[in-house]
């Protein structure tokens, strides 16, 4: 799943900036997003998440609460071991002032092809992890042949950036 901040609130979609109401907008955007998680699980299935990104109308200060969103979003993510495509961390999807790289979005809040390509690209290193780890801890669920990812045999390791991806 992948949502964009930006929708979550005017206070996200403007060129000015009010820390309150960005906030409070972040908040509910991280607190949906983890019932959504929770509301998915409660249904059989596992859910996977797109990480916040970057918009080429974003102020510095925006930026700055971006990447505090997303440190947040990681921390429950990893507590409730969902699969989390940390764009942010990436360093390729989003340049560090939280815009998308030259060459790399249609509009301002839109990459084009280019830019979701940098997108799969993360993604696809993320569940290269995940299905690297399942089959070395063999983590294959018996009676689905289906990757186990909310099983003890994930954990944060799956998720971690560490390895700088």
């Amino acid at each position: 799943m992948h949502l964009s901040l930006r929708n979550e609130h005017r206070s996200w979609s403007v060129d000015t900036f009010d820390e309150a109401e960005c906030r409070a907008a972040a908040a509910r955007f991280s607190a949906g997003l983890r019932e959504l998680c929770h509301e998915i699980r409660a249904v059989g299935a596992e859910p996977v998440l797109g990480g916040v990104y970057g918009n080429n109308r974003f102020t510095a200060q925006h930026c700055s609460l971006l990447w505090e969103i997303n440190e947040d979003i990681k921390s429950w993510a990893e507590k409730d071991a969902v699969l989390y495509f940390d764009y942010l961390g990436s360093g390729t999807v989003v340049t560090e002032d939280g815009h998308w790289p030259a060459g790399a979005w249609k509009d301002a809040s839109h990459p084009n092809n280019d830019g979701h390509a940098l997108m799969f690209q993360v993604a696809q290193t993320y569940v290269d992890r995940v299905a690297a780890l399942a089959s070395e801890r063999s983590c294959v669920n018996a009676s689905n042949g289906r990757y186990d990812f909310g099983s003890e045999c994930f954990g944060k390791d799956a998720r971690a950036n560490k390895d700088g991806i």
